[in-house]
């Protein structure tokens, strides 16, 4: 066998490039590595989420069947209507609402009860030409048989939450129902409501109104209108 022996030189180069090559390839391996190591991360986090979407997608379907099961069957009220009309005052407070105070009033007035049991209160700390909007249309309803107070106090101390508390020591409802300027009751509200006060042993009543509303109905448990509020409604989202 032959053999060609490398000039001392030619050992040194040939022995550099051999080390430089195995080196870029560790290099390259490690930053492989790297890679890989970076993609598995960002795979388990996007299978947490997904596996996270998955499950909550399951409970919204849950919340469906059970809609569509109660939807099947038909409501009826565990008392009769015809001869339970307690007296209800219906609290607006009001804030600069121009653009929404005509409707609301024109709609509460609308509500399918009695006109002698119950009330409208008006509760407004408007600052804006609000308070010559709902004058106008309390005058266009003076015929209608509902009875309809402008409530108007010196100052605005504790906002909404203090107009109701001030609208409270003149109301003289048995129950108080309180309406958002942006809600927009319909007008058997009432009557679906106040049966199940009936029962005594009812202290409050839920309701689902339209899509995300949600009506909470609280009887007053004093003679005259205590500081609490006895029904209140809290807006989720903007109705039809």
């Amino acid at each position: 066998m032959w053999y060609h022996r490398l000039a001392p030189s030619q050992s040194m180069v040939f022995l550099h490039f051999n080390i430089n090559h195995r080196l870029a390839r560790s290099q390259s391996m490690v930053r492989y590595s790297n890679i890989l190591q970076v993609e598995l991360l960002l795979i388990i986090i996007y299978g947490f989420f997904l596996t996270f979407i998955f499950f909550y997608s399951l409970i919204q379907m849950h919340l469906v069947i059970l809609y569509l099961r109660k939807k099947k069957k038909k409501e009826t009220l565990p008392f009769s209507s015809s001869d339970y009309f307690p007296f209800v005052t219906i609290q607006l407070p009001i804030y600069n609402e121009l653009y929404v105070v005509e409707r609301l009033i024109q709609q509460v007035a609308k509500i399918d009860y009695p006109k002698d049991r119950f009330e409208i209160q008006i509760l407004d700390d408007s600052n804006d030409e609000t308070t010559q909007i709902i004058q106008n249309v309390i005058e266009d309803l003076k015929d209608s048989g509902v009875k309809i107070d402008l409530v108007l106090r010196p100052d605005r101390v504790g906002y909404k939450a203090g107009a109701l508390a001030y609208g409270m020591n003149t109301c003289q409802g048995e129950f108080i129902a309180i309406f958002d300027a942006d809600f927009l009751p319909k007008a058997d509200f009432l009557k679906k409501t106040i049966p199940y006060f009936q029962d005594k042993k009812t202290g409050v009543v839920f309701m689902f109104i339209y899509i995300y509303i949600y009506i909470y109905i609280y009887h007053t448990l004093h003679t005259g209108c205590p500081n609490e509020f006895g029904l209140t409604c809290r807006m989720h989202t903007k109705t039809n």
